[in-house]
């Protein structure tokens, strides 16, 4: 039963992924001028018990050529205020295929999908979810960091796989408006 409801999921993301693939207006995976600007906002930083902390948070993107941007990020918690001068390379556009190049020998490999940058990567320990977002005029940029190196393991009866889930470190959410 359980390896059919696994088939079965299989072929509905299969069957999605081509239509998508054939109507490609239904999913943009080219950055639009919309992104360009500043972006300003706070940040708020969640820990187990809530709301942590709250900074100034900044996005700013511009074109520099038409596969490459500047994507320069900000946090500023009124103490210190980190730059950090990234670049949002087009790697394979049609295939919403990017890279931001944090100009320090690391490349991380990102994907365009419905208006949205993905991008997961590993540090040490640590793996992190990133996500950005616009939505009705809002950049919404969220990270979700997991303890990699602690994974708890459930399943594995009979025909029920194995399972790995990860203690969450931490979430941050900003909320950011164009200038």
């Amino acid at each position: 039963m359980y390896h059919k409801l696994i088939f079965l999921l299989l072929g509905l993301m299969t069957h999605l992924s081509v239509s998508w693939a054939q109507t490609p207006d239904s999913l943009q995976i080219k950055i639009s001028e919309d992104w360009l600007g500043v972006w300003k906002g706070k940040m708020s930083l969640y820990s187990a018990s809530g709301v942590s902390q709250v900074i100034d948070n900044e996005i700013h993107i511009q074109k520099i050529s038409p596969q490459r941007w500047t994507w320069k990020i900000v946090y500023d918690d009124g103490k210190n205020r980190q730059e950090r001068a990234y670049e949002l390379l087009a790697s394979n556009a049609d295939k919403g295929k990017y890279q931001i190049d944090e100009k320090n020998s690391i490349v991380l490999d990102a994907q365009w999908s419905d208006n949205t940058l993905l991008c997961v990567f590993k540090v040490e320990k640590s793996q992190i979810f990133t996500t950005y977002r616009l939505l009705n005029h809002t950049l919404y940029f969220e990270n979700v960091m997991v303890r990699s190196d602690q994974p708890k393991t459930t399943g594995g009866q009979g025909e029920v796989p194995k399972v790995d889930s990860f203690p969450i470190r931490s979430f941050q959410r900003g909320i950011l408006k164009k200038q």
